[in-house]
């Protein structure tokens, strides 16, 4: 397995978009409310690299996952999204390599920490980050639930 991570370039923006909607197809159906991932556009994903950036792990020359970072509005950290891996690339340590990716990026930014969600629906990506040594802070809802429906979490770098 050849797996190189790298910073995106702007030109990928719709294999970007490409690679995040079928990784997160498979729980599409679970998810209430639904995934904002399904209404983005390719126009969304350059916003995020001007915004901040986005790393991708390519697998033999091909990009098979990815992950954006951002400044967090609100603390001194790094705020990490959308990680995705194709369904045919997972259990290989991909994601795994994004996140120690986006800790080192945030490493070399100066931040703190590494803040992240993660919905209450995906108990598996709850142990996921949690394996990574991220720890809960916090539960919040989305407009219009009265009931929490994600987590914050957080690693000190």
């Amino acid at each position: 397995m050849d797996l190189t991570l790298r910073l995106a370039a702007a030109d990928e923006a719709e294999v970007i978009w490409q690679v995040t909607h079928q990784a997160y197809l498979p729980d599409r159906d679970r998810l209430h409310p639904p995934s904002g991932v399904f209404r983005e556009t390719v126009e969304d994903v350059c916003r995020a690299m001007q915004d901040g950036a986005i790393h991708v792990a390519e697998l033999d020359g091909t990009i098979v996952g990815a992950v954006r970072t951002r400044p967090h509005e609100q603390e001194d950290a790094l705020y990490c999204g959308r990680l995705a891996v194709l369904p045919s690339a997972r259990r290989a340590g991909i994601g795994s390599a994004l996140m120690d990716c986006v800790e080192r990026h945030g490493l070399a930014l100066a931040y703190r920490a590494v803040v992240l969600g993660v919905r209450l629906e995906l108990p598996e990506n709850l142990r996921f980050y949690q394996r990574l040594g991220y720890q809960i802070t916090g539960e919040e809802r989305h407009p219009g639930f009265d009931h929490p429906t994600f987590l914050w979490m957080r690693k000190e770098l």
